[in-house]
């Protein structure tokens, strides 16, 4: 991939390392919380000054004690097309350039990942498409998955019981803080075995910046979780988390700033096989990609090349919506499918979402339609109110959900 964007190159990445212990060691970090203060301790920290520092033979120790195992399941993982090789770190001169043919082979591809990651926002209005997308996953891919989770906060307000397989360590806005909900959760779930995805706290606004400082303090980050992950749990599984940005939301590689987020993102899965770690890179919100435009799958397909060319592990937030808005995945799959698919046994529309969708709906045929209304959304109609039971979450049928596993079938298919 030479020529298209900087590669972090493995001197970098033990640059990186070394001064992270320095940094660790010699500077100290602000831990706020007295649980992650008291496991860190033990762990063999030294307090002064109200910082903790860390001795670099133990970080040594902890980092030594991992398996070194990059695929879960055990095979290389290399796509052939120039990309990175984890196994071997070596890279292989290769495309310089990614048309729309190489993006829509993407999803073929996707199979040589390690395990693709379904995780539901709370209040996310694509439930019915992330559990499609699991379910299908499950079937069809060579890969494993990781189940559909609610954090434990998300999980006491909609009343669901938090499947602990995955977990985000989000670190909020403090550079130097480990709060309280990330012991609580790491003490409920990794004596569960669950895999933990340790996440880095990139400030996405400015991606691309300053990209030296924030891959430093993102691998400082993760060594500290890391050890407290390690205090609590020593044999957990770890994920090396990072978001995937794309400033210009552009399709492809058009601009300086693209090619400086893929800088950062690159550095975030060499760190992580620096130390033999799977990596996982997610987009910060697939709703950027310009949802109803009639390139979206293009574009979604492209977000998530990005992330195989950054030489990540994990696919991860598949489908994913925020802020009451269709990510570009499932804008694809109901505005370009789900309407041919499903008609007539189903209609599924929000006025905010899908107006084509709702055009479409017979006065005539009330028994067979299925509302998607977002509750704070004041223009949807419910005309099924007086029929149907308030619902626990979105309501959807069973034809919805065959519709979706055959329209995403050809995706997955390998």
């Amino acid at each position: 991939m030479q020529g298209v964007f900087h590669y972090f190159s493995d001197e970098e990445a033990r640059t990186v390392h070394e001064e992270s212990l320095t940094f660790l060691s010699e500077k100290g970090l602000v831990i706020t919380d007295d649980a992650a203060r008291r496991y860190l301790m033990n762990w063999g920290c030294t307090c002064r000054d109200g910082r903790l520092f860390f001795p670099v033979d133990r970080i040594q120790e902890t980092l030594a004690a991992y398996p070194l195992k990059v695929s879960q399941d055990g095979r290389p993982r290399h796509t052939n097309r120039g990309f990175f090789t984890h196994l071997d770190n070596l890279r292989e001169d290769g495309i310089t350039t990614m048309s729309l043919t190489d993006c829509r082979h993407f999803i073929q591809l996707a199979n040589g990942l390690d395990a693709m990651d379904c995780t539901l926002l709370p209040l996310s209005d694509d439930s019915h498409l992330q559990e499609a997308i699991y379910r299908l996953a499950e079937r069809e891919s060579r890969k494993p998955t990781i189940y559909p989770v609610f954090s434990l906060e998300d999980a006491h307000f909609l009343k669901a019981h938090p499947h602990p397989e995955s977990l985000h360590v989000l670190l909020g806005d403090q550079l130097l803080s480990v709060d309280s909900v990330i012991t609580q959760q790491l003490e409920i779930l990794l004596p569960t075995q669950c895999p933990i995805a340790i996440t880095y706290p990139l400030p996405l606004d400015f991606a691309g910046l300053h990209d030296d400082y924030f891959i430093l303090m993102g691998n400082i980050y993760f060594l500290v979780l890391l050890i407290l992950a390690r205090s609590i749990q020593p044999d957990a599984r770890i994920y090396y988390s990072g978001f995937l940005k794309n400033n210009r939301r552009s399709l492809g590689f058009r601009t300086t700033e693209d090619l400086n987020c893929l800088y950062f993102h690159t550095a975030q899965s060499q760190m992580a096989h620096f130390y033999h770690y799977p990596a996982i890179l997610w987009p910060d919100d697939l709703s950027v990609l310009n949802d109803g435009d009639p390139d979206s799958i293009e574009k979604c397909i492209t977000y998530y090349s990005l992330i195989e060319m950054c030489g990540a592990d994990l696919l991860a937030w598949m489908g994913k919506g925020i802020h009451w808005q269709s990510s570009s995945f499932e804008q694809l799959v109901l505005d370009h499918e789900i309407v041919k698919a499903v008609k007539p046994y189903s209609y599924v529309y929000s006025t905010k979402h899908l107006p084509a969708v709702l055009e479409t709906i017979r006065e005539d045929e009330p028994q067979n339609s299925y509302i998607f209304n977002d509750p704070k959304d004041t223009d949807s109609v419910d005309c099924l109110s007086a029929q149907m039971p308030a619902p626990q979450s979105w309501l959807y049928s069973s034809q919805l959900k065959v519709a979706i596993d055959e329209i995403l079938h050809g995706y997955f298919k390998h």
